[in-house]
């Protein structure tokens, strides 16, 4: 299975595009019936679909058209999936079963593909998409996954942290480790379970992790730009400040350890490049002094930042003396029996 695909019907001739945006939302999503209408202008469409292992994150975006599952497409396929989007921009009108509903930007919609549906685009029209298996979300539960509520309060804290952990998993690199992909995929359930079930326990030990993985991420993006005091990231995540600390420590760590650990290892970015000073450094990523910088770093990495520095450098002077290891056999072994191997150990 590819873990990227994107469908874009930019290269696609006038006249067959209306064709293949129905086989590209059916290859993607589940079959559908579409109209496009063919104006003036090129029907502009596209999705581009990621895989966390048997879930699928689409970021979806086309202009006017409509489309419908009827009851004979939801026979003929054996798709049972759920399906949870938020709008980011222009207007869709939907209908689920009986009930409709007019999509705005900020809309959080959940839609389960054993119902009818029909919608109409407005204007054009951008959102993301998570579709998981029924079945992954009752193995979750341990119970049968009933149909939600058609529209969710995106103001309710468990909703603001679902769409926060989603954005984030848009942003991940294309490629990542399989484990990165399966502990993505099972936060990505736990945060729907609790924001689409909340009364319903969920006794996976999970959810102190997904909301650690997500407030890092938010930590890594405000850092030397933003506040990112424990408050401003629990409000950001739509939890309380205790809530945050209790789930850090839940992992076996602190919010306050965390910060350090990123200011520490940009400042050693900044150290290796060699472009600022000792005390800039400290100034530039939030230490009090020098001293205190000093010390923390040496808790971290083993060495003093000078020291730190030094031997970075000292590793590429063979490069162009080529009698580097003869000429300072002595003085290297000295600094490698004073300064331990650096690693980048963020829980050190």
């Amino acid at each position: 299975m590819r873990s990227h695909e994107v469908y874009d019907l930019a290269d696609v001739p006038h006249r067959d595009r209306s064709g293949l945006w129905e086989e590209i939302l059916s290859r993607t999503v589940v079959p559908f019936h579409t109209d496009v209408p063919l104006g003036r202008s090129p029907y502009r469409a596209s999705i581009e679909r990621r895989w966390f292992d048997d879930i699928a994150l689409l970021d979806f975006a086309c202009d006017p058209s409509r489309g419908e599952r009827t009851r004979t497409l939801i026979s003929q396929t054996n798709e049972d999936n759920v399906a949870i989007f938020f709008a980011i921009s222009g207007v869709e009108q939907l209908a689920v079963d009986d009930e409709e509903i007019l999509v705005t930007p900020g809309s959080f919609v959940t839609w389960d593909t054993t119902q009818r549906l029909r919608f109409e685009v407005v204007e054009h029209f951008r959102k993301i998409t998570l579709v998981m298996p029924r079945v992954a979300l009752e193995e979750l539960r341990g119970r049968p996954w009933s149909k939600a509520d058609l529209v969710l309060d995106a103001s309710v804290p468990s909703i603001r942290l679902l769409r926060s952990f989603v954005a984030s998993l848009a942003q991940l690199p294309h490629e990542l480790p399989s484990a990165t992909v399966t502990a993505a995929r099972n936060a990505a359930l736990e945060l729907v379970a609790a924001a689409v079930r909340p009364e319903i326990a969920v006794t996976s030990a999970l959810t102190a992790e997904t909301l650690t993985l997500a407030v890092e991420r938010w930590i890594a993006r405000n850092l030397g730009c933003h506040d990112v005091g424990a408050a401003a990231a629990a409000a950001a995540h739509g939890v309380s400040v205790r809530t945050l600390q209790r789930s850090f420590a839940a992992v076996g760590t602190s919010y306050s350890a965390v910060v350090r650990a990123q200011r520490l290892a940009r400042a050693r970015r900044d150290l290796i490049e060699g472009a600022y000073s000792i005390q800039a450094i400290a100034h530039r990523w939030g230490f009090a002094d020098a001293s205190h910088f000093c010390r923390a770093f040496k808790r971290l990495y083993g060495a003093a930042p000078t020291d730190y520095r030094d031997s970075y450098a000292l590793s590429f002077v063979h490069v162009d003396n080529p009698n580097f290891r003869d000429d300072l056999h002595g003085p290297s072994e000295a600094l490698e029996n004073r300064v331990p191997p650096f690693q980048d150990r963020l829980d050190g």
